[in-house]
């Protein structure tokens, strides 16, 4: 009867869809969405992780990267494994992130960068604003 149970399914976000507001992305707030960019995990006709990054310069930049609780412990690297052949077919072959320490997957995706071969460059604070408008 497993052959009936819905399949994790990795796709890229498509125009049109939002964000669900339990990834906690917020990336919508202050820009355009870029599709090609945001990697969503399906189970059913759910949303329940995401994957989002960035190209820049030809290094993909990893902003975000959450499973809900309840998906199978592969979840996030079925994300990983398709943002990564993704990013190969698109001539990237380089990424950033950013890591919080503090937090069960935060040190999880560390010990998975570090397998890869990736290094901890130290702390740095991430901030962000909308740009402000000139006056006069």
């Amino acid at each position: 009867m497993a052959f009936l149970m819905p399949k994790e399914k990795v796709r890229l976000l498509e125009p049109g869809e939002t964000i669900p507001s339990e990834m906690d992305a917020g990336f919508d707030l202050l820009g355009q969405l870029d599709y090609n960019w945001i990697w969503v995990l399906e189970y059913g006709k759910e949303i329940k992780g995401i994957l989002v990054a960035s190209n820049f310069h030809g290094i993909a930049f990893l902003w975000r990267l959450k499973v809900l609780p309840g998906m199978s412990t592969t979840a996030a690297l079925k994300l990983l494994k398709r943002f990564k052949r993704d990013c190969f077919k698109r001539g990237v072959t380089g990424y950033l992130t950013l890591v919080d320490f503090s937090t069960v997957t935060g040190k999880n995706l560390m010990s998975i960068v570090a397998r890869c071969g990736g290094k901890d460059h130290g702390q740095v604070n991430l901030v962000g604003s909308p740009l402000p408008r000139e006056r006069g």
